[in-house]
């Protein structure tokens, strides 16, 4: 059988994705549903196994006792929700969701094969060579030896490294992956194979020719300190583009939406005939193709680096905000696929052209 683990409906439009292009057989596929509140319409999912996070991942972190209590007991039953066999097959679409290295193991364990699928723009930053070149304070460092301490402790073949947002990022130990799929081929630092694909056809959005629409996706930067900063940078974009654009539609952070915070308050009172929020149910792609967005807009995200992949012509913002070295991988892979940055916010409008060939 082959196994598509994922923790949300964004992860679960990838491995369509992916099942469409690689030509799966779709009766051998089994999806593992990782417990997470940002998933919908699950019932439409005929094969699947749902399976409760663990307890670390799921927002229990490294600082409560009980966390590892319940991380024991949890690992414990966690061989009891999957019987994997002989020469099976799992993809895993989330080295942070520590299920999938335990998963890993057994598959290994079973002969199997265990393929990492890049899912996030955090996964391609987090494994620049930007982190090798460049070291971590001794605070830092000492920060991921307890962490890494703890992972063997608790006997979770993951390791801890330095990354993108704040302290960490974990990965699954090599041994245990046969291979990296990327769509993106922005320089991985991982002794692995690596294969590359694209998910969508060049001819795919030929419709936006014409359009002139633009989908602006918020993000939640209190990772970086610029939580507010951020927001209004973004709302000062949608003045600029209502002003630019046909239709201006609104891609809220899934976190943000769900919580309803103040976040998701702030763009909740913009008023205007031609300003639409997006449902969180639905994914970057299917928002692109059903209101025929040719352009796409926000500070940093995955969803603008997949609105690339999609033909949109994508502008950032990132720059204009406070320049922290967090930051600094972001500027070298857009530079790296000669991206055009604006240099002011006014230049947001529909003459704009990225000129990247991905």
């Amino acid at each position: 059988m082959l196994f598509f683990s994922v923790q949300n409906n964004y992860h679960i439009k990838l491995a369509e994705f992916f099942i469409k292009k690689f030509k799966i057989n779709n009766n051998e596929v089994f999806f593992i549903i990782n417990e997470s509140p940002h998933y919908n319409n699950l019932h439409e999912i005929k094969k699947k196994i749902l399976i409760p996070a663990h307890p670390i991942s799921s927002g229990g972190g490294f600082k409560s006792l009980i966390v590892y209590l319940k991380s024991y007991i949890h690992q414990y039953k966690l061989k009891n929700y999957i019987n994997f066999k002989k020469k099976d097959t799992l993809f895993i679409l989330s080295e942070y969701e520590l299920n999938n290295s335990i998963f890993a193991r057994y598959v290994k364990k079973n002969s199997g094969k265990v393929f990492l699928i890049a899912e996030s723009i955090g996964f391609y930053f987090n494994h620049h060579n930007y982190y090798k070149v460049h070291k971590h304070s001794f605070i830092d460092d000492l920060i991921l030896k307890i962490y890494n301490t703890l992972l063997f402790i608790l006997n979770i073949p993951a390791i801890a490294k330095k990354g993108n947002e704040g302290r960490k990022y974990i990965t699954i130990k090599d041994k245990y992956l046969d291979k990296i799929f990327s769509r993106f081929n922005f320089g991985i630092s991982r002794n692995l194979p690596i294969e590359y694909y694209k998910c969508i056809s060049k001819n795919y959005f030929k419709t936006l020719s014409k359009s002139k629409n633009i989908l602006i996706f918020a993000s939640n930067f209190e990772c970086y300190g610029m939580k507010y900063q951020e927001v209004e940078l973004v709302k000062k974009a949608i003045k600029i583009c209502l002003r630019n654009f046909n239709k201006v539609y609104l891609k809220i952070h899934p976190q943000d939406y769900i919580q309803k915070n103040d976040v998701y308050q702030n763009y909740i009172t913009i008023n205007h005939k031609n300003f639409s929020i997006i449902k969180n149910t639905m994914t970057p792609f299917e928002a692109i193709k059903r209101y025929k967005c040719k352009y796409s807009c926000g500070s940093l995200s995955t969803s603008l680096f997949d609105s690339m992949h999609y033909g949109c012509q994508t502008i950032f913002l990132f720059h204009f905000l406070k320049n922290i070295k967090e930051l600094k991988v972001s500027k070298i892979i857009l530079n790296k696929l000669n991206y055009t940055f604006i240099n002011k916010l006014n230049d947001i409008n529909p003459n704009y052209k990225n000129n990247v060939k991905l």
